[in-house]
């Protein structure tokens, strides 16, 4: 028997194991990804309903966030459904056409899932490292253009291979999904080849990216609280110990030479604040050449080469003062604080996604070398696991991300207490 044959036998068996369940395995089945179903229609359309009312989520970080949660909420009301229909009947109820818009609704959903959640991670690094760079791609609306072209992008790309006949939708019953199979050879020599950059890019984009992100993080981290015990407070400022052994006239002496050391180390303070990193390396500068003129008017061989001295290098040293205290001024900024607690939050996004991925993408990969497919029940844990990642994507955001979470109580809270005035009659 050739490899088409052993596929063909491999489909007929999974059709017949589906058709031959148990009512227990029907029930039982059908009823977990109508649950899976239903937590990510709800959960996907509440971020939608939270990220219009609270105006703090309209962010560029958030309309990606958003791009992320559309994939998942068709998703849920295109592709979930159709499985559930399958598991219920046991075949493909949907008819040839329904196949169809199943089997490219789901690619083009998966391939904006992985894109999306990548674009993602470049944002938060060129946030974090390149901030010119993150003003001039990503403001408002050139991450509204970027959004709607990758759409537009992967719907044109999803069905170029159904307007040139290049393929066929069929329905996987170990899937319980339709997929649609090249018949091209060249279309599928190029399709499969994108799909293994897709995957294997993502993985090494994600991993550098948000590697860099919590590097620069924690540096800071460490930093901060070190330059804030050495920077006196408001209170500590304003406030004088007592002076014991003293007579009144050396006391009030003493009183004010103490509120002029004060309101000296209020002015280094805001000096320190309103110095910039570029004021902080020409001073790097002009002490080095100091040195270098002190070294070679004694007569000794210095040799040094001024070019290395890059100007986006970070001279600063993490126990350096002034370094420390910029950071800590950065930290300080409530618009800072809140992309630094977005970026875990979407980061716990990405990590949930990716381990809900692997096991279909590992069950795809190994029926790809090989010419049977595997159990139904492999295949439909793996399926059952990429939705699942759809369902835990609002479930992640609400526990992780403070205005989602406050927002969402201050719905129900409202909510109860309008029930309370308004009693049913």
């Amino acid at each position: 028997m050739n490899a088409t044959g052993l596929l063909a036998h491999s489909l007929q068996r999974a059709t017949q194991e589906l058709v031959a369940r148990s009512m227990a395995l029907v029930v039982a089945e059908t009823a977990t990804f109508v649950l899976i179903n239903a937590i990510s229609l709800v959960g996907n359309f509440l971020v939608f309903l939270v990220a219009f009312r609270n105006p703090s989520l309209k962010t560029v970080t958030g309309l990606l966030l958003l791009s992320l949660t559309t994939s998942h909420f068709l998703a849920s009301i295109i592709v979930m459904p159709m499985s559930v229909g399958v598991l219920a009947t046991g075949g493909k109820f949907m008819g040839s056409l329904g196949c169809q818009i199943l089997a490219y609704s789901s690619q083009i959903l998966s391939n904006m899932t992985v894109y999306t959640i990548c674009l993602i991670a470049v944002n938060r690094l060129l946030f974090f490292v390149k901030s010119s760079w993150y003003r001039a791609i990503f403001g408002f609306k050139s991450t509204l253009t970027t959004i709607a072209t990758s759409w537009i992008f992967q719907l044109v790309y999803a069905f170029i291979p159904a307007f040139a006949s290049w393929s066929v939708a069929s329905l996987y019953p170990g899937y319980a999904v339709c997929t649609s199979q090249l018949t091209n050879k060249a279309a599928s020599i190029i399709y499969g080849a994108q799909n293994d950059v897709q995957i294997l890019g993502g993985v090494v984009i994600l991993t550098i990216c948000y590697l860099v992100v919590f590097v620069k993080i924690r540096k800071a981290s460490k930093i901060t609280p070190e330059v804030a015990q050495d920077i006196p407070s408001d209170n500590e400022l304003n406030q004088v110990a007592p002076i014991q052994g003293l007579d009144e006239m050396s006391t009030q002496k003493e009183l004010e030479k103490k509120r002029d050391e004060n309101k000296a180390l209020k002015k280094g303070e805001k000096a320190i604040e309103k110095c910039t990193i570029d004021q902080i390396k020409q001073d790097f500068r002009t002490a080095f050449n100091g040195c270098k003129e002190d070294i070679q008017s004694n007569g000794l061989k210095y040799q040094t080469n001024s070019e290395n001295i890059d100007s986006q290098t970070d001279f600063a040293s993490p126990n350096d003062p002034e370094e420390g205290q910029r950071q800590a001024v950065e930290l300080q900024d409530p618009e800072f604080r809140a992309e630094v607690h977005m970026t875990r939050t979407v980061f716990l996004v990405t990590v949930c996604l990716i381990v809900c991925y692997i096991p279909l993408l590992v069950i795809l990969e190994v029926e790809s070398w090989q010419i049977h497919l595997e159990a139904r029940q492999v295949e439909l844990f793996g399926m059952a696991l990429q939705y699942l990642g759809t369902a835990l994507t609002p479930v992640v955001i609400a526990i992780f991300n403070i205005p989602f979470r406050s927002e969402l109580k201050d719905m129900f809270c409202r909510g109860r207490e309008n029930r309370r005035v308004h009693p049913a009659e």
